[in-house]
């Protein structure tokens, strides 16, 4: 693993750092020990597996280590997974393996059609990144990159990496073996343990396009459903919600109702609902603190998934594997560290909230 890599490095990598705008073409390109990203990133026809670069500028040394990764090919709620091979070190430590990775790394070439794909460009941010059927606007603020797509109301993403992000080094689009459609961004980021040129990594996103039947989108309807929180209207909270409802946090901790509320955890009929909405209501002072709600939504897969919520991964697979649609609320501020996952309803196109799971953490003083 690179320096600075952690549980992100699963479907993030690094794209080559070139100045101009290049578009490869061709099949099956071979890289060699002179050209160790020639052709690269490439694709397989299959849309199976990728290989493609991983550079870094280890501090200290004004050259470029040089890997190659092989990998996989994830989806909208699975992981892009590859494994690193040195291929070319300028900082003196290149291992005795080089020559052997990269005839591994063109024997795997060799062995599918794999296209040359991308464009690399450097683009400060904010940015705005072309491609065939969207543009994906490009900001970050510090370690955190968001991502959204213009005229969707609901493809908006935030990634937090490891360094602070600092502009865009280039992109490509594909689709994978089951043809959903991707768009995978390079990013700079500036680590502690990088010299200038840093490390640049790939964030592969999955639009979805989608909106509800009357035009809201599923971050509408989340922000709708906490706003109901904050103003502490069970009725309105009942209303932005379907059956079966679940729910993880969200419980008043102290008074009159805190028991009889920490047994109402579900619903099934729309009674049951109404007591859960009323016992939601009442825990809702914390969230009356922040304001600018639909700063801190935004749609997630799995690969997004809270740490602190993992002992519901599971579950929430299943459901989005039902085509549930999962929305996060992220927050840092005022010492809380907040984390909301919303699953909205297909049966109700997504208008209402069935499952949502709260974890909150407060800083030590």
């Amino acid at each position: 693993m690179l320096p600075g890599m952690g549980k992100l490095a699963t479907w993030l990598v690094f794209l080559v750092t070139v100045t101009a705008n290049t578009a490869f073409a061709g099949d099956s390109p071979q890289i060699s020990a002179s050209s160790p990203v020639n052709g690269l990133p490439a694709v397989s026809a299959d849309g199976k597996s990728f290989v493609r670069p991983v550079l870094v500028q280890p501090k200290g040394c004004s050259g470029i280590q040089t890997f190659i990764e092989v990998g996989t090919i994830g989806g909208p709620s699975t992981e892009t997974k590859g494994d690193l091979m040195l291929v070319k070190d300028e900082c003196g430590k290149a291992a005795a393996s080089t020559d052997k990775n990269i005839e591994k790394i063109n024997a795997t070439l060799a062995a599918k059609a794999y296209a040359s794909v991308g464009t690399t460009q450097t683009l400060a941010l904010p940015a705005d990144v072309v491609v065939p059927g969207g543009t994906f606007k490009v900001d970050a603020s510090g370690s955190q990159a968001n991502v959204g797509v213009e005229g969707s109301t609901t493809d908006r993403w935030s990634v937090t990496l490891e360094c602070k992000v600092n502009e865009v080094r280039g992109w490509y689009v594909g689709k994978n073996a089951a043809g959903a459609g991707y768009v995978a961004i390079a990013v700079a980021t500036g680590c502690t343990d990088t010299g200038s040129r840093g490390r640049e990594r790939w964030v592969d996103f999955w639009p979805s396009g989608n909106t509800t039947s009357d035009g809201e989108s599923t971050i509408d309807i989340a922000a709708r459903w906490l706003a109901a929180v904050k103003a502490k209207d069970a009725k309105a909270i009942a209303s932005s919600s379907s059956t079966p409802f679940w729910k993880v946090g969200f419980t008043p901790v102290s008074g009159k109702q805190a028991k009889k509320c920490k047994k109402l955890q579900k619903a099934k009929s729309d009674k049951q609902l109404r007591g859960v909405a009323a016992c939601v209501a009442l825990a809702g002072n914390l969230y009356t603190r922040f304001s600018g709600d639909q700063n801190y939504l935004s749609e997630i897969d799995m690969t997004e998934f809270p740490v602190e919520l993992k002992k519901h991964k599971k579950k929430i697979a299943k459901l989005l594997k039902q085509n549930h649609k999962m929305v996060r609320y992220f927050l840092n501020d005022q010492g809380y560290y907040i984390n909301v996952v919303f699953l909205l309803d297909p049966d109700t196109d997504y208008q209402t909230v069935s499952v949502v799971l709260e974890s909150v953490e407060l800083e030590d003083e």
